[in-house]
């Protein structure tokens, strides 16, 4: 039966893969081979596709091509491991250290079978997948509290990124891992660099367990930004990230915006200073959208708005997502003047921000004249007429004008409109909410001009 293993063309290979039972596979030689065989890119066979976008996009003849690989890791899935072979799948692991098929194939193996010694199987499997970076969150959610002590012993001596994630982010391991990390912060063996710690501080924050405030002072004398992520559930570490921001420390790259991330995820906590991290970092505007602005963040945003009038095309937008925040929040009557020489200048053509700027209160000076430029420029009605119902009658008449305008510009089409008649109409033109916008800036040019974009029903030619 091995024999057949070791043919010499594919196909061969794939009728004796086919004809291997499980029995066959408690030979270790047989298996052996068989694993081997699973990092064999050899073409072997087409077979229809079975992926349902391939299908539908291109016919139900799809084929795919399917190598000795791909059937060798079918034939395990089918048979199953025996459950003493994590010795042959480690070994096979080690000889094939670039095959992904394999490696996936074993992290999946792994969670499945039922090992007589489950420790040992993870002790000699967990070591080279996390070589390969493979994901092990199914081997985290079928092992048994012994063998998640070998996994976290794994993910942190040494420091594994991936296998620490998964651990933290399964509710089963979570528990047990906090408390190794805990026992190897206060034993010396664990010793995080930034990213590491980072890492390992968001995932706790983000988690919002007891530990995290612990986690992060046991850290703060060698990484003394820490006190971010222990000033986030200790309010006495407050005082402490104030004293750090006046210092400005240095702070390893991606920090801001890693506890800026777990901010998001919190209702506002008071003494929090969101605003001076917002600042110190450079963040984008929209870190305050979560918990809106108090005075310091609508302080920032401020000092923001002379952006508008950049050059720079990346600084122009973040000054006008500040402006568009501020109006949001109806902190932006102390820079009208500055909103309404920017929105003349160039006002950012999108439906949901010009309905924001519409519905700021104070009004926006400027804003109706501006829409009516843009509407023009674009040759796109849609922000004009998201927005127009905000604006009041004086700004609202250039908008209407220059919709009336775009209306008349636009082809006729005709469609079936009954029985020998037809329909005749401007192509992309909602005349009845164009019509509610000129009642109410009505004079007679405007119903005039109405009437004569409004649909025709007449005889069919």
């Amino acid at each position: 039966m091995a024999d057949g293993l070791s043919a010499a063309t594919p196909q061969a290979r794939v009728a004796a893969i086919e004809a291997l039972r499980f029995v066959h596979l408690k030979q270790p030689d047989t298996l052996g081979r068989l694993l081997d065989l699973c990092a064999d890119d050899a073409p072997a066979k087409e077979v229809e596709s079975d992926d349902p976008f391939a299908a539908f996009f291109q016919g139900a003849a799809v084929k795919e091509t399917r190598t000795v690989g791909d059937e060798a890791v079918a034939r395990i899935d089918r048979a199953g491991l025996p459950r003493d072979a994590w010795v042959a799948l480690a070994e096979a692991l080690q000889r094939h250290p670039s095959c992904r098929r394999l490696q996936e194939a074993a992290a999946r193996w792994a969670s499945e079978t039922r090992w007589v010694d489950e420790v040992a199987a993870l002790e000699a499997l967990v070591p080279p997948l996390q070589a390969a970076d493979v994901p092990l969150l199914a081997i985290v959610a079928a092992a048994s509290p012994d063998g998640r002590d070998v996994l976290t012993r794994h993910a942190l001596r040494p420091w594994h990124a991936r296998t620490v994630q998964e651990l933290l982010n399964h509710n089963g391991a979570h528990h047990g891992t906090v408390e190794a990390i805990e026992e190897g912060l206060e034993e010396g063996w664990l010793v995080p660099d930034a990213n590491q710690a980072m890492l390992l501080l968001g995932l706790l924050a983000g988690w919002e367990s007891d530990a995290a405030p612990r986690v992060a002072a046991s850290l703060i004398a060698r990484l003394p930004w820490a006190v971010a992520y222990q000033a986030i559930d200790d309010a006495n570490a407050r005082p402490g990230l104030l004293q750090w921001l006046d210092a400005e420390h240095p702070a390893p790259a991606g920090l801001g915006a890693r506890v800026a991330e777990v901010l998001r995820q919190r209702p506002r906590i008071e003494g929090w200073p969101l605003a001076r991290w917002v600042d110190r970092f450079g963040l984008g505007s929209e870190t305050f959208d979560s918990w809106g602005l108090d005075d310091d963040a609508a302080e920032v945003l401020r000092g923001r708005l002379d952006g508008l009038l950049s050059d720079d095309e990346a600084t122009r937008l973040e000054a006008w997502n500040a402006a568009g925040l501020l109006v949001l929040e109806g902190r932006h009557e102390p820079n009208l003047a500055q909103l309404e020489a920017a929105v003349i200048r160039e006002l950012p053509w999108d439906a949901g921000f010009v309905a924001r700027l519409a519905a700021g209160r104070p009004r926006l000076p400027g804003l109706g004249a501006a829409m009516a430029q843009q509407i023009e420029a674009h040759g796109d009605p849609e922000p004009a007429l998201s927005a127009a119902h905000d604006l009041d009658d004086d700004a609202l008449a250039p908008v209407v004008d220059a919709l009336l305008r775009y209306a008349a510009s636009q082809p006729t089409v005709q469609k079936p409109a009954g029985p020998g008649l037809v329909r005749t109409q401007r192509e992309g033109i909602d005349t009845d909410a164009l019509g509610r916008l000129v009642d109410r800036v009505s004079t007679p040019e405007r119903r005039q001009q109405l009437a004569a974009v409004e649909p025709v029903v007449g005889a069919a030619s």
